[in-house]
Order: C-alpha cells, then structure tokens, then sequence
C-alpha cells in the first residue's frame, strides 16, 4: 500500500468543504431555495441536526452515507429551506460519526475504519453537497402549490440527484489521492439504497405534512427517527453478545486444544504460542517455565515476527515496525501474565503493536491466561508422574507400562525390540568415598549420556538405585548392542572431579533382543537381559554383552561367551537307536 502525498491529501479533504461552504452560501441567498424568515428557524434547524445524528446511526448495509437519516429531509426543504438542510445534514452526519467513533472505542467488535475528525469533515461535507444537489431539484419540480403527483415528482427527481452526488464524491476523492480502485460504483450504490428508502419515506411524511398539518408529519419523524437509533442500540448489543460467545469458544477450544497436545515441553510451548496468536497479534512471546525441567530450573523460550521457538529470552527491538500510511510512532504495549495455580508455574510475556491491538484482544488473553496455567499444571504434574526427579529418565512406574505395551506390539505385529539393562560400577564405593551428592551427579550425568546416545526411538528410565534401562522399539539386537556400547564408551570418558581429583567412571550393560531370544513376557525379557548384565560384571565390568540365550553372549566385537555354568542344551531325541 503506497503513501499518499500530504498535498493530495489535503485537497481531497479541502475540495468538498469548500464546495459544501459555496453551495450553502450561493444557496442561501436564492428566494427559491431559502424561503424568508430563515434565521426565525434556528431551533429547527438544531433539532434537525439531531434527528439526522440519531437516524444516520442505524446502516446495516454499511457504508458513509446518511443512511435512515434522508427521513427528515424532504419535509425540512419547504420548512427551513434547502442550504439549512443541507447543512443540518452535514452537521448531523458529522456528529453522528463522531459518536460512532465515541462508542466504538469500546466495543468489542471493532469498525472497519476508525476515521479521523479531517476524514469525518471530508464526508460529512460530500454529504452536504449530495443533499443540497437533491434539494436543489427537489425545489425546482416542487413549486409551492404543486399537487401530489408534482411533490412525488419532484422527490423522485431530488432523491436521483442526491444518489448520483453522494456516488460521485467519493469517486472524486480517491481521483484526487491518486489512488486506484475496482468496484468503488458497486460497493456504494448498495448501503445509498437505505438512503434512497430514508428519501421516500421523507416524502410520504411531506405529503402527510401537506394534508395532515406539520405537527403530525414532526412527531412522526422523531419517531422514525428514534426506531432507527434504537435499531442501532440493539443491533450493538447483538454484535456485542455474538462477538463474546465467539470469543468463549475460542478460549474454550484453545484450551481443550493445548489439552490435548503433546506432553513434550517444546511441543507444549509451540501449542500455547499459537493459541496466543489465535487470540493477540503479537510481535514477540516469551515464556518462562517454572518446575518443569528435571532439576526445577526455570526455562525461557521465545518467538518473533519469524515465528521461530527458541530456547532464550525473547529481543524486541526498540518501537514497533513502521507500518503503511501515516501512523504516530507509539511504545510496545506489554502484556504480561503470572500463570499459577498452587503454585508459581511461569510467566508470560507479549509484546504488541498497539496500533494493532484491540482492547477486547486482550480481555480474550486475560481469559485463557488461566487455562494456559492449568495446562502447564497439568503438565508438571504428569511430568512429576512419569519422571524420576533426580536424573530426568523415565521413572519405574512409567517404564513398566510402555514396556508391557512394546512388547505386546512386538508379539502381536512381528516388530522386534530390545531392552539394555545399565548398571554402574563399585557405585556403592563412590558414595562411600565421596558422599551421596557426588554420587546423585554421577547419576545425573549418566542419565544425560543415556539421553543423548540412546535415539530417538528408544525410552531411557530409572531402573532402581544406580541401575537403568533402555527400551528400543523397531530395533534389533546388533543395532541395540551398538547404542549400549556406545553409551557404555561415552560413560566411560566422562569428565567428573570430586573435591578436585577426578572421578572416572564406568558402565556395565546387558542387552537382549526380542523375538531372536524369546521370553514369555516383558518381565522375562528384563531377567535375560539382567543375565546379561551380572555376566559382564563377572567378566570385569565396564562390558557390554548381548544375551544370545542357552548362555551364550556376544561382545560388541564380535566374541562370543559362553557361561559354564548355563544349563547345557537338552540332547535332541534320538529316533533310531
């Protein structure tokens, strides 16, 4: 959208007010147009301004035009004359923009333009032009004394002139700004038509006026007039109402939505920030989390224009961008946002163009803020539930379930799986030695080892004490053997000190596969591979060993152990002696 040139703007806004200002002056001082004892209806012309206010509220079809507010029109031509009419209803027109600018303030659904007082003086002077150019005709076919076949004449004629202006000017404005645009005939014709309606019924009314007296034909205009602004009043509430149910919905299936969402805290983060972009326009989020890392530390993650998470405190720039047209330079407008419930659970953070912003926007925010809170509640919850709190792995409760469930996939799909059983070595001694806080971070930097070198695939937990499992799904026993060795080589070279001095440490681990070692359940699997496990503890620890059954192992080199002390395999049955 390209900017207008100040100069263009100026003229568009200055050519109809000055037109409006000649037309009424020139008019006034026709005997046709403004009969005599003008100035004697100063109070009519002040009580037509505020039915044409009152009557203009009311344009379901949309639109700048008078709308319901031509009613008192026709029936003023022969009272007041036609330039105090027409700038009654410029007057009228006027006020009643700004009042609409007035309450709009506040409403929750907001109006397609906000117009400035210059823009309000703009239409309100096209108005003028279009009235005085109705009236003008409307007095030329309607000479006092005329009947009611010249009176409809002269109100059809006049209503014509009237569109073909009130048409016309706006087309003349954007001429002026330079600016191009389709279907401008088309969108205005449209909302005129309420104006043309306004113009007949203006007429009956004069007609009643004629017959009845002025003292019936007034009272029915204020009526009228009346109707219409209550029609506006209630067509508000309605909008009003509408727009809050709307916006209930919206909270309810945002929450319902992050709801079911994944647990995955990244996952949680990306689900809240889009909800809050449903709601707010925002230019950038940040949102600490409180509690829901494994060592309660808090989290910041943030977004900007680019939509792009990222694990650090959001950088705003200093203003908001610059955007189309003319615009006064404002602050960021900060929403900010305690979520809790028990207790502290984060904190959220928006910054927004305040150009961009609507005061109900933020309501709506404030009304999820507490359905972001009971998600991340939740969330911190079912992560206490399914992690152990020391090391971040799953816990034993969490492992026994999604184990029972991989392997009865495995059985009922044909995938294979397999299970590693960790345990470190002379951990008993290194709690003795240097005490259980150097043990718990031996723990601690285990476990990440195991998060880092396991897969994506696999689920890593706390077995018990200082032992670990590992559950692969759709792997097979070279390829878990693989992942154990490598997590038992990267345990191994880990860089620990205690009190200065370093600590080394080392991993045994004991791997099966299924289905090429069958077992008879989850439980079952878990015992060969802790076979598995105590063979390479009684082969000199730091060994991974996969368990390739009737007590036989193989290395991650290729060797093959066997047990003395296994079973030996039964001796097949001999058919033939």
């Amino acid at each position: 959208m390209s900017q207008v040139p100040q100069g263009r703007q100026l003229a568009a806004i200055t050519l109809p007010v000055a037109l409006a200002l000649a037309a009424v002056g020139a008019g006034a001082q026709s005997a046709l147009l403004a009969p005599e004892g003008l100035l004697g209806h100063g109070a009519a012309a002040g009580g037509l301004v505020l039915l044409v206010a009152a009557a203009s509220l009311h344009r379901p079809l949309g639109g700048s035009g008078l709308g319901l507010g031509t009613l008192p029109l026709v029936l003023a031509f022969g009272w007041i004359g036609v330039p105090a009419a027409a700038a009654a209803a410029g007057l009228g027109s006027s006020l009643g923009q700004a009042l609409e600018r007035r309450w709009s303030k506040n409403a929750p659904e907001p109006p397609p333009e906000r117009r400035s007082t210059a823009r309000i003086a703009e239409s309100a002077a096209q108005l003028a032009l279009a009235v005085f150019a109705g009236g003008s005709v409307f007095r030329l076919l309607a000479p006092d004394g005329g009947g009611d076949d010249a009176l409809a004449l002269a109100a059809g004629g006049g209503g014509l002139a009237y569109l073909a202006v009130a048409a016309l000017m706006p087309w003349v404005s954007l001429r002026v700004r330079a600016i191009s645009r389709r279907g401008v005939a088309e969108a205005l014709l449209v909302p005129l038509s309420l104006d043309l309606l306004g113009w007949a019924v203006g007429a009956i009314l004069a007609a009643v006026a004629a017959t009845s007296g002025l003292a019936l034909a007034s009272a029915l205009v204020i009526a009228f007039a009346l109707l219409a602004f209550e029609a506006y009043r209630n067509a508000r509430q309605t909008a009003s109402s509408r727009r809050w149910a709307t916006d209930l919905e919206a909270v309810t299936r945002a929450s319902a939505r992050i709801r079911g969402a994944s647990g995955e805290l990244a996952g949680l983060v990306v689900d809240i920030a889009t909800e809050c972009e449903r709601v707010v326009p925002y230019s950038f989020l940040e949102l600490r989390l409180e509690g829901l890392s494994p060592h309660k530390a808090p989290q910041v993650w943030s977004t900007g224009p680019e939509r792009l998470l990222t694990p650090r405190p959001a950088a705003p720039d200093p203003f908001p961008p610059a955007l189309p047209g003319f615009h006064r330079r404002k602050d960021w407008r900060v929403l900010d946002f305690a979520l809790s419930s028990d207790r502290p659970l984060g904190h959220l953070r928006l910054w927004c163009d305040p150009r961009r912003l609507e005061p109900s926007q933020a309501e709506l925010l404030s009304a999820l803020a507490p359905q972001l809170a009971a998600t991340l509640d939740r969330a911190r919850l079912d992560r206490e539930a399914r992690l152990d709190p020391l090391t971040g792995l799953a816990a034993r409760r969490f492992l026994d379930s999604r184990l029972a469930e991989s392997y009865q996939r495995a059985v009922d799909g044909g995938a294979a799986m397999a299970v590693a059983l960790c345990d470190l070595d002379h951990f008993k001694s290194i709690n003795d030695t240097w005490g259980h806080g150097v043990g718990d971070q031996a723990l601690a930097e285990t476990a990440r080892v195991l998060l880092a070198e396991a897969g994506a695939r696999s689920l890593a937990g706390r077995w018990g004490g200082e032992e670990f499992l590992l559950l692969l799904d759709e792997c097979s026993s070279s390829e878990a053997l693989a992942a154990a060795e490598r997590i038992r080589h990267a345990v191994e070279h880990l860089q620990l000190e205690a009190e200065g001095e370093p600590l080394r440490l080392t991993i045994s681990i004991g791997v099966v596969g299924f289905p090429e070692v069958f077992a008879g359940g989850p439980e079952e699997l878990v015992d060969l591979a802790d076979r598995a496990l105590y063979e390479a503890k009684r082969r000199g620890r730091n060994l991974t060993l996969l368990h390739l059954g009737r007590g036989r192992f193989r290395t991650a080199h290729g060797e093959v152990l066997v047990d003395p002390d296994a079973p030996a395999a039964p001796e097949p049955p001999r058919l033939f002696a």
